[in-house]
């Protein structure tokens, strides 16, 4: 179980950098984790 916890964090790293490293002024990455049932998820919103 160790090792599937570590593959999560792993994964929202990975996520919760590309989001960052995609946001800019006119659109902002955000990501959505659901730890429970291991659904993970970037979303881009736009400003106008």
């Amino acid at each position: 179980m160790d090792k599937l916890n570590q593959y999560r964090e792993i994964i929202q790293k990975i996520l919760k950098d590309y989001s960052d490293r995609r946001s800019d002024e006119l659109v902002e990455s955000q990501t959505i984790f659901d730890i429970e049932r291991d659904h993970y998820q970037i979303v881009n919103v736009r400003f106008v």
